[in-house]
């Protein structure tokens, strides 16, 4: 049924804004997840990190992983009301919500930066199959 509600208004299974940033997170995940860490240098310098970064904010992770993004078209007001940035002082408690801009940002290879609020479907080639995962 939640697959013919729009991408924007279907369930997700795992927790809230903030709940990754949990101490014992990797000890007890939630229900039905397993925790995987691991640690693989990406490279060093000024370049290396800006391809990083430009990746993590444009999708790239997924899409060089084999996942095929398809970014759903969501309402304005959708997106104003999913998520608002918040500001951290340095021992790094939120003291105010954060400035919002209704700025699109690109990356150099003209991909958007995801912003608060995105959702895509995610498609991800298992053999002959083609499984769909909604993400935001």
């Amino acid at each position: 049924m939640s697959a013919k509600l729009p991408l924007w208004e279907r369930a997700v299974t795992y927790a809230t804004v903030g709940a990754t940033q949990s101490s014992d997170l990797l000890a007890k995940p939630p229900a039905g997840y397993r925790p995987f860490r691991q640690r693989t240098r990406i490279g060093h310098g000024d370049a290396r990190w800006d391809y990083a970064w430009n990746e993590v904010m444009s999708w790239g992770i997924q899409r060089n992983s084999g996942f095929h993004i398809d970014v759903a078209d969501v309402p304005a007001a959708v997106s104003d009301q999913t998520y608002v940035p918040v500001a951290f002082d340095e021992a790094g408690a939120p003291v105010a919500t954060a400035l919002a801009t209704d700025e699109i940002v690109f990356g150099p290879d003209g991909d958007p930066f995801i912003v608060p609020g995105d959702s895509v479907l995610l498609g991800i080639p298992f053999g002959p199959f083609h499984v769909t995962a909604p993400a935001r």
